[in-house]
């Protein structure tokens, strides 16, 4: 038997992952064909991704403006119009998000057996049961099934290239680790926060202080400029006068880096203010049996993402009370 798993290996998991994928594009077809997606969450792609396979401005009746004045994913805008080439249809969409987060699970898996291969005491059989699991832990977490089951999201698209960053950062290839990040920051505007946050997480797991450091500059200095001065140039003219729609007047930039100088605290606090919000955090530990817990530097950029969220009273459904104990301005 033992023999067996370590002969056919890469077929189990070959077979494994494409039937992740199917199961996954299955139930969102169905969501499709069933009317239970939205315009606000698919549409709002699926026009401006359209008419961009025509030629034509990739534009959003939804939000009355260019899709990068909405966000900037010129990515998408490359894959997504080569798509509708072969087939006009939203559900190609939906089966883009599900192929890019399940073959982010096949990088999972090489990642875990070279980490693991470094323990001597564990056999080759261990090897892949542990990676095996630890990826399967992954495609079924909460989390996961909330990413690729929800309607269409440019956010799913960074799942390869941050796994795809973290292998390269493991093997120490900094080539492999620019590109990938120069990836994650045309895959959308707000990622060059997580840029930075990886570029934290290399200075304190990799020691490498000048690598660490050039990418949260670059991280930093790519998010401020998208959102200042790139986006609002596509936005002009549109029903939407500010530069990035999706910053209300509680977690604009600026606002926020404000609030946490005078409150350092609430960087904290904003993790845990909210019933909901540490639902999500016991939800996200419990996927993984809390193994995050024993590499807190890979909470690094996991905290960052989670902040970028939890920051925004709009992510949760606050009731009266709630919002006045908030620390955020209302």
């Amino acid at each position: 038997m033992k023999q067996s798993l370590l002969k056919y290996e890469k077929f189990i998991v070959i077979i494994g992952l494409l039937l992740a994928f199917f199961l996954f594009a299955f139930i969102q077809h169905q969501r499709h064909i069933q009317f239970l997606t939205t315009g606000w969450d698919l549409s709002v792609f699926d026009q401006p991704i359209f008419l961009a396979s025509r030629g034509i401005t990739p534009f959003s009746s939804l939000h009355n403006t260019h899709t990068l004045g909405d966000h900037f994913h010129p990515l998408l805008l490359v894959i997504g119009p080569l798509l509708y080439k072969f087939w006009p249809d939203p559900r190609m969409l939906l089966w883009l998000e599900v192929g890019v987060a399940v073959s982010s699970a096949a990088v999972i898996y090489v990642l875990s057996k070279s980490v693991l291969k470094e323990i001597k005491r564990l056999s080759p059989i261990k090897r892949l049961l542990i990676s095996g699991a630890l990826t399967a832990m992954y495609l079924f977490s909460v989390g996961f099934q909330a990413m690729v089951l929800d309607d269409f999201h440019d956010d799913v698209m960074v799942t390869l290239p941050l796994t795809l960053a973290f292998w390269f950062i493991h093997k120490k290839n900094w080539l492999g680790y620019w590109l990938t990040v120069a990836w994650v920051l045309v895959t959308k505007e707000e990622f060059g926060l997580l840029v930075a946050a990886i570029g934290l997480f290399v200075i304190v797991n990799q020691k490498a202080v000048r690598i660490g450091l050039a990418t949260i500059l670059i991280g930093f200095v790519s998010f401020f400029i998208l959102i200042e001065l790139v986006m609002p140039h596509f936005n002009v003219g549109s029903f939407y006068p500010s530069g990035y729609l999706h910053y209300s007047d509680t977690n604009r930039p600026s606002l926020v880096l404000n609030r946490f100088i005078r409150h350092p605290t609430t960087i904290v606090s904003s993790f845990i203010d909210h019933p909901q919000k540490r639902y999500t955090l016991f939800t996200s530990l419990v996927s993984f049996a809390s193994l995050p817990l024993l590499s807190p530097w890979y909470l690094i950029p996991v905290s960052q993402t989670l902040l970028i969220r939890f920051i925004d009273n709009t992510a949760c459904d606050y009731d009266d009370s709630a919002k006045h104990s908030l620390p955020w301005p209302h």
